[in-house]
């Protein structure tokens, strides 16, 4: 087609308005100009000046070719319709607020498994060993024990106050000589030391305490009141099972967390420092837990972690997410990007059995709890489904590296509490809406071909869907 035959062709199109709802491979930006000084073929076949006519609708942009190069969007007989540098701005700040979330709960817990658990073999000074469970014998000792260390430090008015106490024995009267236990509890200190948010900080523990329930007993505070500059967090190992009740809420702001740790035969919870509780009281049995002190060593001379700052950064991450899905909907709603769903590639992959935000890792799980709370805060004219996927990218190479095509589908959906939606598979992701698609660079797009055969390579990623829909007026 000559280039004069190919111009007509395009001004046809835009005056039945058709131009305007081709969809090619990006997001349209369209304007609207008066052209002047053009001319076209009257039916003689002499060119005829136009003064001025309707604006014809063209796009903005460039698209590339499998060379890498750029030239103006075509496609067939008409332009190809590219995304806007606007879209791109809104598709790149969005993944930018999902990246910068940070890392770290205000309290963690988690049940430690029988199979793995190992037992701190404690030795009560001028008691003796203390089993798990407890023995009745045991637990009239413990008791008696606790009550006169309680009376020697407040005074026998501490008798009078009606309550069912949740008793404690010091940290200096226990020993726990079971030879792995320090072993183990390195293990339990680097799990807290991650989900709270604490990096790779050098951290010290000091025996707080021995605690223990019975029937009746509320939660309490089981951290040192005492300020102490390089206390960033504590740690309470539950040492048995059997009870029932007990749960636990602990609170810091808007943001809290709820335990139930007698779902479990042993469990653990990390803290930070300043948080808050609220709780039910045991109902039957007794509860036995360790409780630590995580310490910054001496010679650490960083910034100190805190609770303040964590919730700062949480607050700030949600708004700016909050934000930004704000400004994807107005971009649909102006017709400058199509309304395709957004596929975040997170940092871990993960087994089908997995796709739950409790066994996420913390990095990946502050993302998808954000997500969930922006998910109830959106526009009225729009709601936000988000669902945890994997994404298999398969790419085609055609006798070298430089000539191929990738294909991306959905094997695996649930949403972020873990229930299965298998009919989220069936949405065919759009690779406009790959927010990293270097997230699968090691596998299938990048693997190069070997020169004059055709290979396939596939790479599987767990990530995060967000779906926009329109909510019915």
């Amino acid at each position: 087609m000559s280039p004069r035959a190919l111009r007509s062709s395009v001004r046809s199109l835009a005056g039945q308005g058709i131009l305007s709802n081709i969809t090619g491979n990006s997001a349209t930006d369209c304007r609207q100009e008066t052209v002047q000084g053009e001319t076209h073929e009257n039916k003689d076949g002499e060119e005829v000046a136009l003064e001025q006519r309707p604006a014809k609708r063209h796009c903005t942009g460039l698209v590339s070719d499998s060379s890498g190069a750029t030239s103006d969007a075509v496609s067939g007989d008409a332009a190809t319709i590219v995304k806007s540098e606007e879209s791109k701005d809104v598709l790149r700040d969005l993944m930018a607020a999902m990246s910068s979330v940070p890392t770290g709960e205000i309290a963690w817990g988690t049940g430690l498994g029988p199979d793995t658990f190992v037992a701190p073999e404690i030795d009560v000074l001028g008691l003796g060993p203390v089993s798990t469970p407890l023995e009745d014998h045991q637990l009239d000792s413990l008791r008696s024990f606790a009550r006169e260390t309680r009376i020697n430090e407040i005074g026998t008015e501490w008798l009078s106050v009606p309550r069912n106490p949740t008793w404690l024995i010091s940290g200096n009267q226990i020993t726990c000589g079971n030879p792995q236990w320090k072993a183990y509890l390195s293990e339990l200190v680097s799990k807290a030391r991650e989900n709270l948010g604490l990096g790779d900080r050098v951290l010290k523990t000091r025996l707080h305490g021995l605690y223990v329930w019975e029937k009746g007993s509320l939660w309490r505070n089981y951290h040192c009141t005492t300020h102490e500059k390089s206390r960033v967090g504590t740690l309470l190992i539950i040492l048995n099972g059997g009870y029932t009740g007990g749960e636990v809420a602990i609170g810091a702001g808007h943001k809290d967390v709820y335990f139930e740790p007698a779902r479990h035969s042993h469990y653990l919870i990390a803290t930070h420092p300043g948080v808050s509780y609220d709780n039910l009281p045991l109902l039957e049995g007794h509860r036995l837990g360790l409780s630590y002190e995580l310490l910054l060593p001496d010679n650490d001379t960083e910034e100190k972690p805190s609770l303040r700052a964590l919730m700062i950064g949480l607050a700030q991450s949600e708004c700016a997410l909050r934000t930004q899905v704000e400004h994807w909907v107005a971009q649909v709603e102006a017709d400058k990007l199509d309304n395709f769903p957004l596929i975040y590639v997170l940092g871990r992959n993960y087994q089908p059995e997995d796709h739950s935000l409790t066994k996420l890792s913390p990095e990946d799980r502050a993302k998808a709890t954000t997500v969930e709370r922006v998910k109830s805060k959106l526009i009225e004219s729009y709601t936000l489904q988000a669902y945890l996927v994997s994404v298999t990218a398969t790419s085609k190479n055609y006798g070298k590296a430089a000539t191929r095509r990738t294909r991306y589908a959905i094997t695996r959906a649930a949403t972020l509490r873990g229930d299965p939606r298998p009919q989220v598979k069936d949405c065919v992701p759009d690779e406009r809406g790959i927010l990293q698609p270097e997230g699968f660079v090691d596998g299938a797009v990048q693997k190069k071909g070997v020169a004059g055969m055709n290979t396939t390579t596939k790479k599987m990623r767990t990530c995060i869907l967000l779906v926009l829909e329109r909510t019915l007026p």
